[in-house]
Order: structure tokens, then sequence, then C-alpha cells
């Protein structure tokens, strides 16, 4: 049985959340919230994502060090426009 796996690209959150939580972008792209993630494998280029996202959702990739506590965040036009979103890659794998 083949089981779908989502890869998204190494990025600095990680420092910050332990791979245990990242903030996903809302569909409308104006806001990313809290959501609780587990990773699987990884390598020099990619996480593993088993569980909290799937295909299609896009997640803030910079540094989480100046969001403290928040749970919510308001993202402006800059943000969006440098890339500091990224989505995934979805493989299935047996």
């Amino acid at each position: 049985m083949k089981h779908r796996h989502y890869y998204w690209p190494r990025a600095v959150f990680y420092q910050q959340t332990g791979g245990n939580w990242v903030f996903k972008v809302s569909e409308g792209g104006t806001t990313a919230y809290k959501v609780d993630i587990q990773l699987g494998r990884q390598n020099p280029d990619y996480y593993e994502v088993l569980q909290g996202l799937k295909a299609g959702d896009k997640i803030v990739t910079s540094s989480y060090e100046n969001y403290g506590t928040m749970q919510e965040l308001v993202l402006k036009k800059i943000i969006r426009d440098q890339q500091m979103i990224s989505d995934s890659k979805e493989k299935l794998r047996d």
C-alpha cells in the first residue's frame, strides 16, 4: 500500500519550533496560524511531514524568533512577495 508523504524545503523555522509546529498560511494568504506537525525523515534539502499539513498548504519559512508566543500572524504583501512562504512537494512511498 502506498502512502502520501509531503516534503517541505528545509527552513530556519526548525530552530525555534524543533519541528513540532509551523505557521500555516491561510487560504487568502493574509494570515498564518500555528499548526502542530509531525516530521519524519530529513535530508539536507527537505523535511518529510507525516501529520499536520497536506499538499498545497503553504507555510512561513523565515525565522520565527521574533514571534514569541503568537498564535496567528498577519502577513504583509512584502512578505508574500519575498518568497518567505513555501509549499509542499508530494510523493508516494511504500
